[in-house]
């Protein structure tokens, strides 16, 4: 351990000396706000020369609207300040001088009204996708949830998001990972600034976060209480409740909030399954089964931030989330075969009950700005345990029937820490720091018949990181750089490197920026266990314990010009992990379906996006396509799984009279390959929203026509050695959903805290 930390050190210490040159250039300046004397982040700082409007260096300002600009020797310059959402302004500067420049809303005239910012604005900031959404027609969609939906680059299937091209990203809002995707469905959109996509996340962030979104609220301003109550009522084949309660007390320095949220959601799911099992015998089975789940959940949460001076602030988060009974229930109807013959017919019966006690999690910062000097920590702290218990009731035509009963107990505790420095050197900064994670899972599954194995997990996860990063403007260009050491210790322990670099520019109106970096995806916890799910007395659910870390190397361009965006990336994916099914050693006859690592993927994918506005009327169309190569050995043969799947995406906004909005959004995602499964079902969606806002934006309604074609249907064709498996799902998707939220005084909460441990949260 010991080596490892003087290693990591070692690469602070480099990284340190390379950039610390040309200490002796003279300072520009200042800060940049609004017509509110709101400060306004991340605005393009451009210094230009006097004479001529030559360019001579660039820079941006930070979120509280400081800019720092380095100027070759004592004249007089011109600064030039854009940001989106606002006019561009030019004014004369001269070094040493600190400059206050105001910026004003970007406003277009409509059939005699005056429109601010309609249109979402888009713009590449150090070389990541900014999506303005205040003052936008998006700003209006509902809640966080559906301002990510039109975000270009951004997919959604079943509340959870995907990054084109990249995956599952880190989520931050105001700077803080968020670990429940239900904070988003809390989040209004009114709320939201601004929206930034990072496809090529710095050695700040763990190894395994190949995609991160920051979301930025407005900044709110005031003393006093604050209310934030949503009800929303949806109506599927069963009926869905959201009830939420926000609270918020500002004082001077002090704030504190509170959140109390109920969910209720019920589900069907009916799912057709055959497999063809190529051994000694041909082992056929057809499978209908038709599947009920309960969900309620409780979270609460509460916090305090409290601003010690204008340079330091502190604050606590507390979270407690709750499922005192979740239950699943499912039928099913099985017809087995061998070599083309009957051979036995089942019926099964599921009773599934989860039972997940409070979950805690605590989250502390403190963020500091000494001088030049930004310090920022970080520290997590998680406890949760979950009990199940599962019934199945087995009926038999030819052999004798059974009833198998099973128990899993999970505990799971987590601590982290992560600082992290950043000064400003030779015209750039230079950041880094170290983060530390420790977890402990215990995973106790048995079965009183002893059809399946009684297993016993204990799992103690350390990980220790080191990184650091430089960025600054050369010549006309952004460069970030970056390297990240991890040292992973557990029963199998790893040590890598994973370095980044991007580089970004812009030519008039045209934004692109190239980059690579190396990342690596590691198995869920639940697919490192050695329990054993039984479905029915052919089938059974297995994880891997050897399952070992993938690592990805990812090469991506992407650009904007005025109201087009693009991205075009290509990776390459060792050890992939693979959903795979094979036979079960005891008993050939036997399906396991698990995990295995496969040797090699490449996955190439792009995507277009086209934002105009056209009138009153503001479409968003995405136009995408992923192709992967990859060969799969299946039966005897040699599979080529490289048909590409194409992606389509129609967002409609209409800004309408009297405060209402409407909003029709299409999907479309063709047949092809993803890993070793080849998708075979076109999906076809169509989602519409009606929104009116009453009281001066202080109550506001959402009537939602969910996937009105009940096009969410997937069928998925598994290929593995010697197997193949078909399954074929459709869900009660289709749902009319009200929504009313009313706000008054409503002070975003100023938390800072950043998390620790998110990417190791979802893991377990």
């Amino acid at each position: 351990m010991k080596k490892n930390v003087i290693k990591g050190t070692s690469i602070c210490v480099l990284l340190f000396l390379v950039t610390a040159t040309n200490l002796m250039a003279q300072h520009i300046c200042g800060t940049v706000t609004d017509m509110q004397n709101q400060p306004i982040g991340f605005a393009n700082i451009v210094l230009l020369s006097a004479r001529d409007s030559s360019f001579i260096q660039g820079s941006i300002s930070q979120e509280d609207g400081s800019f720092e600009i380095i100027a070759p020797s004592p004249n007089t310059y011109i600064i030039k300040v854009s940001s989106i959402g606002y006019q561009t302004t030019y004014q004369k500067t001269q070094n040493s001088k600190k400059e206050h420049i105001v910026l004003s809303n970007d406003t277009f005239i409509l059939e005699g009204v005056v429109i601010t910012a309609k249109r979402p604005d888009y713009q590449i900031k150090d070389g990541n996708l900014v999506t303005r959404i205040e003052n936008s027609l998006l700003s209006k969609s509902g809640t966080g949830n559906d301002v990510l939906k039109h975000i270009p680059g951004i997919q959604e299937k079943e509340g959870k998001f995907t990054v084109f091209g990249k995956g599952t990203p880190i989520i931050y809002i105001n700077g803080r990972e968020i670990r429940d995707l239900s904070e988003l469905d809390r989040l209004s959109s009114t709320e939201i600034r601004q929206v930034e996509v990072v496809t090529n996340p710095g050695a700040r962030y763990k190894a395994d976060a190949k995609a991160v979104i920051r979301i930025k609220t407005v900044r709110q301003s005031g003393d006093g209480i604050g209310i934030d109550i949503r009800s929303t009522w949806g109506q599927s084949e069963n009926s869905r409740l959201n009830e939420q309660l926000n609270l918020n007390y500002r004082h001077n320095s002090l704030d504190i909030f509170g959140t109390f949220q109920y969910i209720h959601n019920e589900y069907l799911l009916t799912r057709r399954v055959t497999q063809d099992i190529f051994v000694d015998t041909l082992w056929q089975q057809k499978n209908i089964m038709k599947e009920a789940s309960l969900y309620n959940n409780y979270k609460g949460e509460l916090g305090m931030n409290y601003q010690i001076n204008n340079n330091q602030s502190v604050g606590i988060r507390y979270s407690l989330y709750a499922s005192p009974k979740d239950k699943v229930w499912y039928k099913a109807e099985s017809e087995i075969l061998a070599n083309g013959d009957y051979y036995d017919h089942l019926l099964s019966s599921s009773n599934s009950v989860t039972v997940k006690k409070p979950s805690q999690q605590i989250n502390a910062y403190y963020s500091a700005t000494f001088g030049q000097l930004t310090i920022d920590f970080n520290a997590d702290a998680l406890w949760s345990k979950v009990r199940t218990t599962n019934e199945i009731e087995e009926t038999s035509h030819k052999q004798a029937s059974r009833m198998i009963q099973s128990t899993n107990k999970a505990d799971n505790k987590l601590y982290a820490g992560k600082l992290l420095f950043s000064y400003p050197i030779a015209e750039g900064t230079f950041s880094f720091g170290s983060e530390y994670t420790h977890t402990h899972r215990y995973d106790l599954f048995a079965n009183p018949q002893e059809i399946l194995p009684t297993t016993d997990n204990h799992i103690k996860e350390t990980h220790t990181g080191f990184f650091a990063e430089y960025n600054r403007f050369i010549k006309i260009a952004y460069l970030n750089i970056g390297l990240r050491y991890e040292h992973i210790s557990s029963e199998h322990s790893y040590s890598n490197f994973f370095p980044n670099i991007s580089l970004a520019t812009q030519i008039g109106k045209f934004q692109t920026q190239l980059s690579y970096t190396t990342k690596i995806k590691r198995p869920f916890y639940n697919q490192l266990s050695s329990n054993m799910r039984y479905m029915n007395r052919f089938t059974y659910m297995s994880g891997n314990p050897d399952l070992k870390p993938e690592t990805i190397h990812d090469l991506t361009l992407s650009g904007s010009y005025k109201w087009l965006q693009f991205m075009i990336s290509y990776q390459r994916e060792k050890d992939a992990i693979l959903y795979i099914t094979e036979q079960y050693k005891k008993n050939p006859a036997i399906t396991t379906v698990t995990h295995r690592n496969f040797n090699r993927i490449d996955n190439f994918s792009a995507f277009l996006t086209a934002s105009p506005a056209v009138g009153s009327w503001h479409p968003q169309l995405t136009v995408g396509v992923q192709k992967q190569w990859a060969k799969i050995e299946h039966n005897g043969e040699t599979l080529q799984m490289d048909t590409p799947l194409f992606f389509c995406t129609l967002n409609n906004g209409i800004q309408l009279p009297y405060h209402w909005t409407l909003s029709t959004d299409i999907n479309f995602q063709s047949k092809g390959d993803y890993q070793n499964i080849y998708m075979y079902q076109n999906v076809f969606m169509m989602n519409a929203t009606l929104t009116k806002s009453f009281l001066n934006e202080h109550l506001s309604i959402h009537l939602q026509g969910i996937d009105l074609t009940h096009g969410r249907k997937d069928g998925n064709r598994i290929y593995n050695k010697h197997m193949n498996m078909d399954v074929a799902n459709v869900s009660d998707s289709r749902e009319l959903r009200f929504t009313i939220r009313y706000k008054f005084n409503t002070a975003k909460s100023k938390y800072k805290g950043k998390g620790a441990a998110a990417e190791e949260i979802k893991r377990l």
